[in-house]
Formats: C-alpha cells, sequence, structure tokens
C-alpha cells in the first residue's frame, strides 16, 4: 500500500512540474509599443483586432469591449502557454513565438517578429520620448545576405536578408523575371 501511495504523489508532483505557468498572462489589451493606431484584445484563447485613426487611440481603446461592433471582422484564435503565444493566422499561417515581459507583465516582448506590446492604459515607461517624439529616420541598407549567410546582390525568386543599419533584418523574397527557357507551366 505505501508504494502505491509512493508512486500516486511521484506521478502527481511531475504532472503539476510539467504544468509550467506563463510568467504573467497574456489576456488583456495590446498595441505595439512605437504605434498607437493598432490594438489587439486577446481574451479566452480569441485575438480580435482594432483600429484607431485619430489623435487619442489610448483612450479610445480603453472604452472598447470583447464582441462590440468596433473590432475589425474576423477573429484569430490563439494559446498561450509556457510563455509561448501561439496565434492561428489562418489559411495554414501561424505566429508562434516566445514572450518576454517587463515592467511588471505591461510590456510583452514577442521574440521571433523582434517587437514590443504594451498593455492599454499602463503607466510603463518603456522609452525616454512620447509616441509622438519618435524620430523616423531613414535606415540604410547594410548587406543582403542569402540562406547561407553569404553576402548577394538582390536576386529573384531566392529567399534573402536584408539588414540595416538600425539593426532590423527583413526577410525578403522577390518574385518576378521571366520564367526562362526551360521553364514549363505543363
Amino acid at each position: 500500500m505505501k508504494n502505491i501511495l509512493f508512486a500516486i504523489t511521484i506521478v502527481l508532483g511531475l504532472t503539476q512540474i510539467s504544468q509550467a505557468q506563463n510568467s504573467y498572462p497574456i489576456d488583456g489589451k495590446w498595441t505595439y509599443e512605437a504605434s498607437l493606431n493598432t490594438m489587439y484584445i486577446l481574451d479566452n484563447g480569441i485575438r480580435y483586432t482594432y483600429y484607431c485613426v485619430g489623435s487619442n487611440c489610448d483612450s479610445l481603446y480603453q472604452t472598447y469591449q470583447v464582441g462590440d461592433t468596433n473590432a475589425i471582422p474576423g477573429t484569430n484564435p490563439y494559446a498561450f502557454e509556457n510563455d509561448t503565444l501561439t496565434i492561428d493566422l489562418h489559411f495554414g499561417n501561424e505566429l508562434v513565438t516566445p514572450v518576454t515581459f517587463e515592467c511588471e507583465g505591461d510590456k510583452a516582448r514577442f521574440v521571433i517578429p523582434a517587437y514590443n506590446m504594451l498593455r492599454v492604459g499602463n503607466n510603463c515607461s518603456t522609452t525616454d520620448i512620447g509616441d509622438e517624439e519618435i524620430n523616423h529616420k531613414k535606415r540604410e541598407l547594410v548587406k543582403i545576405i542569402d540562406l547561407l549567410g553569404k553576402e548577394t546582390k538582390g536576386m529573384k525568386n531566392k529567399p534573402l536578408f536584408y539588414i540595416y543599419d538600425d539593426g532590423t533584418v527583413e526577410k525578403r523574397i522577390i518574385i518576378g523575371g521571366p520564367l526562362g527557357p526551360n521553364f514549363d507551366l505543363f
């Protein structure tokens, strides 16, 4: 009997260990750190999208609620487990990204696409400047590399990485050009 109780205790303990908790909840209202024209409400496994073209988007976003008519049509299912967010973008596309939190959970960094989002209505200051003061300087292209990391010139129909002086990287495939003499449609 002691052996059975011991085995049950170990199984229950392992089950609790394997069900790791998120460091902070992802449910809530979120906007991009540097731009307030888009807000997402993540609620109970559904993501709703809202846009704002006015001047006081933060106040407007605080009035929006899940299921109201202000959201754009269509929603995206999501799951948030072990600080990894998976959003079904439909048509076979998914966003899967680890999320790290700062500012007591009011700032979320989406690791894979490398951008930050802020909870609507928080007092988290992520920069020393306000959104209206952000300088959108023109960035300079440093180099273009292929999948193997070799520097190259822009080529059509090949995946390439464009690296800029501000540290951003764009993944591009430029589609076009002639089909070539050996290309058959049938």
